[in-house]
């Protein structure tokens, strides 16, 4: 999976002046990078390339 600033959260997701609307968006993004995760039976890889996303901060 590919953890790169842009790709998680998700660029389009961020668009927003509201600062609750941007909040609630984030949190969506890293629920389901949580769930993604989760869901890994055996074996999880995260790479990244360049920047890496906040999430893995």
């Amino acid at each position: 999976m590919c953890v790169n600033e842009g790709v998680i959260p998700a660029r389009y997701t961020v668009r927003t002046e509201d600062p609750v609307e941007k909040r609630q968006r984030e949190v969506n993004e890293r629920a389901l990078l949580h769930v993604a995760a989760t869901r890994a039976i055996k074996h999880l890889s995260i790479s990244s390339h360049g920047q890496p996303s906040p999430f893995l901060m």
